[in-house]
């Protein structure tokens, strides 16, 4: 069995190359300034920079307008750091996982009478702040001076600079008013889409309140057997959808069958999350990692959670904590319970480590580490 965790996914390397692309950036931005603005070496000595100030702008938008509905802040994670807000306040961790990517934000929407009016204010922060980006670069790259009173993109008094503004104005125009136009991406909602189901009514705003309110329940430390069954049931379309929404909700409904102690009734929903998420790979991975834990512990079916884990072979989207609790139960279910209490046990150490994101489900997930490390309980 192999649960190699990614090297390129390890703190360090995430250190590393960070360092090392900032250094490769710094001295290519001097050699192209000696070699009189060359447009390769320019191109390499700013796309890096640029990429991380739109990422760093779409991260200050969303805590902005987050900030502005009233939501409270629950998460941001950027390059290697990952910020949570738990119960005990706000704890500083590391981040691996690309399923959050190298950057991303979340503010919790609080119920209210008014919270879909606040909700299209919040989902406006990020396209709004990318669109100003833009426009600010786009406007400074127009103020600089043009060489010979000809119009170039890359102005040779100021080579450097006028192509940073130039691929600022590039992605943040592009990115942030795509997000104002109602479209899906492989059933991923733009800002604008999101906006627009919230503000017709109807079946999926009510699905979309009612999951805002597990995930309000989770990021607060209340653990899944607590959360109300009428969240689940509002949350849920009697038939799948194969949307975001549908596969994300699914996955949150087997976490709290499964603290309830209906098994079935939580296998079906982790199906059922399975396929709705479809061909998106960074949700398609943690369901396999956790549909190989399911079926190793609680069913007992070692060969199928092998081959479950095996097909979760993108494992830069997948918890590490995640990926040794599902091997921990692996080796429990194959007679092996002193090389499980070990995995589980480095499990538990990651954990402590990396913080998780929804620290009422990350309450269970501990719950099934410690008794997996503890020889007198592993069957």
């Amino acid at each position: 069995m192999s649960r190699t965790w990614p090297w390129t996914n390890t703190l360090w390397f995430q250190i590393v190359r960070f360092g090392i692309l900032s250094a490769v950036t710094l001295f290519t931005g001097i050699v192209a300034s000696l070699c009189s603005g060359d447009a390769i070496l320019l191109l390499a000595a700013t796309l890096y920079p640029a990429t991380l100030i739109v990422l760093l702008a779409s991260i200050l938008g969303h805590l902005a307008s987050g900030r502005i509905a009233g939501f409270p802040f629950s998460f941001l994670t950027f390059l290697f750091v990952r910020i949570v807000r738990t119960p005990a306040g706000i704890r500083v961790g590391l981040n691996a996982n690309r399923a959050v990517g190298s950057g991303a934000v979340w503010c919790t929407p609080v119920p209210s009478y008014d919270v879909l009016k606040r909700v299209a204010v919040f989902y406006l922060g990020e396209p709004v702040a990318l669109t100003i980006l833009g426009g600010t670069a786009l406007a400074l790259l127009l103020a600089i001076p043009p060489d010979r009173g000809a119009f170039h993109i890359i102005r040779m008094q100021h080579p450097y600079l006028s192509l940073l503004l130039f691929e600022l104005a590039a992605l943040g125009l592009c990115i942030g008013l795509a997000g104002l136009v109602p479209f899906r991406i492989l059933g991923i909602p733009t800002a604008a889409a999101r906006r627009a189901d919230l503000r017709r009514g109807g079946r999926k705003a009510e699905r979309w309140l009612a999951h805002i309110t597990l995930t309000n329940a989770a990021m607060t430390g209340v653990r899944p057997r607590d959360w109300n069954q009428s969240w689940i049931d509002a949350s849920l379309f009697e038939v799948p959808d194969a949307s975001l929404e549908d596969a994300a909700t699914a996955y949150m409904a087997y976490f709290w069958a499964i603290d309830r102690q209906k098994i079935d009734q939580a296998g079906a929903y982790l199906d059922r999350a399975y396929v709705s998420a479809g061909k998106i790979n960074r949700l398609l991975m943690p369901f396999l990692v956790e549909a190989a834990f399911f079926e190793a512990r609680f069913r007992g079916n070692v060969q199928l959670a092998l081959e479950l884990l095996q097909r979760a072979n993108l494992r830069q989207f997948v918890e590490e904590a995640d990926l040794l609790r599902a091997t921990a139960a692996i080796e429990c279910a194959q007679g092996q319970p002193a090389k499980a209490a070990q995995t589980a046990q480095e499990a538990l150490r990651v954990t402590d480590r990396n913080l998780g994101l929804l620290p009422g489900i990350n309450i269970l997930e501990r719950e099934w580490l410690v008794d997996l490390a503890n020889p007198v309980d592993v069957a």
